[in-house]
C-alpha cells in the first residue's frame, strides 16, 4: 500500500478543485441545516457562531468597506460586529433580524442571492463572489 503524496494547492489537478468545491458546498449545506433548515435563512444573532469563520470574515470586510466598524476582521461574531451589522441594517432600511436574508445579501454585496433556494454550486459561486477565502 502506497502513501499518497501531498502537493501544494497550486499544483493540484482540476479534480482537486471539484472535490474542494464539493466539500465547501457540503459544509455550507450543513451550516444551513444547523440554522433550522433552508426556510430559516442564515441567522446572524445568537447562533451566528454556527456560521463559518470565513463567511463572518467576509461580512466583516464588507461592513468595513461600507463604513461600519465591526472591530477586527477576524471571523468571530462579537458585540462590535453585531452592532455594526445592526447599524448597517438600520441605515439600509432593512429589519435588524436574526437572519442574513436575500434582502440583506443584496444590500450588502449587490448580489441577488437567495440562501433559501440555492444549490450547492450556486452557494460556492456566491461565496467566491463575496470574497470568502477557502
Amino acid at each position: 500500500m502506497s502513501i499518497p503524496s501531498l502537493r501544494p494547492y497550486e499544483t493540484e489537478s482540476r479534480g482537486f478543485l471539484s472535490r474542494r468545491a464539493f466539500l465547501l458546498a457540503l459544509t455550507l449545506g450543513a451550516t444551513l441545516l444547523a440554522f433550522g433548515g433552508a426556510d430559516a435563512g442564515m441567522r446572524v444573532k445568537g447562533e451566528l457562531s454556527s456560521l463559518s469563520p470565513p463567511l463572518i470574515e467576509a461580512l466583516q470586510r464588507r461592513l468595513v468597506e461600507l463604513g461600519f466598524d465591526p472591530g477586527p476582521v477576524d471571523g468571530q461574531w462579537g458585540p462590535r460586529t453585531a452592532a455594526a451589522y445592526a447599524a448597517f441594517c438600520e441605515a439600509s432600511d432593512l429589519p435588524v433580524s436574526d437572519r442574513l436574508t436575500q434582502q440583506h445579501i443584496k444590500a450588502l454585496w449587490d448580489i441577488d442571492f437567495d440562501p433559501e433556494t440555492t444549490s450547492g454550486e450556486e452557494m460556492v459561486m456566491f461565496l467566491q463572489a463575496i470574497g470568502v477565502r477557502f
